[in-house]
């Protein structure tokens, strides 16, 4: 046979090849959003579309259960920013209470407005693209699970200097991430500039840097030579002491435990465990009544004072995920419950949620309820994975205060549980939160300011926009 020959059924080869992928991806997709989703069909169809998925059914139900209701909320024009303000006087908005969003005032919309619209749902369908040629392809897992198989076996676990979100396995069995040097100088500006303005209004502020699973104690082997997220984070504290902004370094009190370092994170993720969040919030408890005349009573946070449920090799993180099962145990999860009476309130308005319950309302139990490694997040149960808002009131507190964190995932963990020694207690991310932080501030007044960060979200800062996680106007 001709070489041309060959090269000719090989280039078509892999066109059939691709076309057979993408009408699968099409096919599946369509099956799922209007045969199952739409019509509750559950047929040999059905079911042949979607041979080797034995638990398409519960994973379907978690799913539609878990994005119920979570719709994006344009909360610039709720909290407008001052050089947008077209509305000036306008009352607090609704989803603060828990209903559903209203329609925005008739009139000019600033061209930055429209522009973050049209970036949203740009977002959106990119989205969308990837998940489905990801978790609509046929044999997809199957795939990839394969390929790691090979790597592991060759004893593959090298990542370029150029990839930082390349996964490497540290001896102990840890999944690891790298992070890339950066310039602190903006967010140490950014962050001593929202001080300043708190200290201004009269409200207390701290910064509270949670460590990275990379330990500047425990992994000097890599911690400054391939990994920067402790030096970023040194650089960023540094950056504060010589403002004088009060900061928490609970990388130091972590350091002070006798558990290793590693052990307080999850194998295959790079979030700490539910555990460590507890312990982190006992640390601040105390910090806030030591330093800003708090007065949460101490025993809400002992360890002995919650009642643990343990869901075995349940969790495989976003590292795990990437290298699949062929190359990572599935981690143990837990979900801890107050032995004491609580009752809450929890305001989250993305899911049109405003609750009253015991403390098991901050859960999402339909990430956890059924164990589907690759499309379920058992950690985003805690605190409903987050939201660019979410207020509780303590019906248990009567202390007259009002704090608001601004963190990301990390705090998912932890603000649940602050939540227990205040009375009332707002969350800000503002990966989400596209709304001015100073105006949400002067219409809620909270007493205390806590912006609370694990080292991988330092970032700079981007002056000519109101986007980031370190931009507080």
């Amino acid at each position: 046979m001709k070489k041309g020959k060959i090269k000719e059924i090989v280039l078509y080869g892999c066109i059939g090849i691709t076309i057979v992928f993408m009408l699968s991806i099409v096919l599946r997709m369509l099956t799922k959003n209007i045969l199952i989703n739409k019509y509750g069909m559950d047929n040999t169809f059905t079911r042949m579309v979607f041979y080797g998925d034995e638990e398409i059914d519960v994973r379907q139900d978690a799913a539609q259960n878990t994005t119920a209701g979570r719709e994006k909320i344009a909360w610039q024009e709720y909290f407008p920013f001052e050089e947008e303000q077209t509305d000036a006087g306008r009352e607090e908005a609704e989803p603060l209470r828990g209903t559903e969003e209203e329609e925005p005032a008739q009139g000019h919309v600033p061209l930055r407005q429209v522009f973050r619209r049209v970036k949203t749902k740009i977002d959106i369908v990119e989205h969308g693209i990837e998940r489905y040629t990801s978790n609509h392809l046929a044999g997809y897992s199957y795939f990839v699970e394969r390929f790691n198989q090979y790597k592991k076996m060759i004893g593959w676990n090298i990542v370029r200097m150029t990839e930082y979100n390349g996964v490497v396995e540290f001896p102990d069995g840890h999944l690891m991430v790298y992070t890339m040097e950066k310039d602190v100088s903006s967010s140490v500006r950014s962050v001593t500039d929202f001080a300043r303005s708190c200290e201004e209004r009269q409200i207390g502020f701290l910064y509270v840097q949670t460590p990275y699973k990379i330990c500047k104690y425990e992994d000097k082997d890599v911690s400054g030579t391939l990994d920067f997220s402790n030096q970023n984070a040194d650089a960023l504290l540094n950056g504060l002491e010589e403002a004088n902004v009060p900061y928490l370094d609970l990388r130091d009190a972590m350091h002070e435990t006798d558990i290793r370092h590693h052990d307080l994170f999850y194998k295959t993720d790079h979030h700490w465990k539910a555990e460590t969040g507890l312990w982190a919030a006992s640390v601040l408890a105390e910090k806030l009544n030591k330093d800003f005349g708090f007065s949460m009573d101490p025993a809400l946070y002992e360890e002995s004072a919650f009642e643990k449920q343990i869901y075995r090799e349940w969790f495989l993180g976003s590292g795990g995920r990437k290298v699949t099962l062929a190359r990572a145990e599935p981690d143990d999860i837990s979900l801890l419950y107050p032995s004491y009476e609580t009752s809450l309130d929890y305001r989250l308005p993305e899911k049109n949620m405003d609750e009253t319950g015991d403390f098991s309302i901050t859960y999402d139990m339909s990430q956890i309820e059924v164990k589907d490694y690759y499309n379920l997040d058992p950690y985003g149960a805690y605190n409903h994975s987050g939201a660019a808002l979410i207020r509780i009131h303590n019906h248990k507190v009567n202390d007259g205060r009002r704090v608001l964190f601004i963190g990301d995932s990390y705090l998912n963990s932890v603000f649940p549980f602050m939540a227990l020694g205040l009375e009332d207690t707002d969350m800000l991310d503002l990966r989400d939160f596209d709304g001015s932080v100073e105006r949400y501030i002067d219409e809620t007044a909270p007493d205390m300011v806590i912006v609370l960060y694990n080292p991988t979200s330092i970032e700079t800062v981007d002056e000519s926009s109101h986007t980031g996680t370190f931009d507080f106007r």
